[in-house]
């Protein structure tokens, strides 16, 4: 689906002062509940969580589920705190960090 989020409503928008996060359909719902999963703020979460569960009931299992949800998602280990299995030697399969 092409969206012109110039042509929407900001009643389309599960955060309408901002106009982000459009969901004119179902489908868009979906999007931004894995999009908020990844990038909005808790407060966020919670308005979109609520904005979707008002206008798409159906959804409201998974959007609560955002609701509920208190830290992004977990941050990538540094460079030095990597573990890799070192299989260049025959017969060498023990972890080593990058300690």
């Amino acid at each position: 689906m092409n969206l012109d989020r110039r042509k929407l409503p900001d009643s389309d928008f599960a955060l309408p002062n901002r106009r982000m996060y459009p969901i004119p359909d179902q489908l868009h719902a979906h999007l931004a509940i894995d999009e908020a999963k990844k990038w909005a703020s808790v407060a966020e979460r919670k308005k979109i969580a609520k904005a979707i569960s008002k206008r798409y009931p159906d959804l409201k299992p998974e959007a609560s589920g955002l609701a509920a949800m208190q830290d992004g998602p977990p941050p990538e280990p540094s460079a030095s705190r990597r573990t890799y299995r070192n299989n260049s030697t025959p017969g060498m399969d023990k972890i080593v960090t990058g300690r």
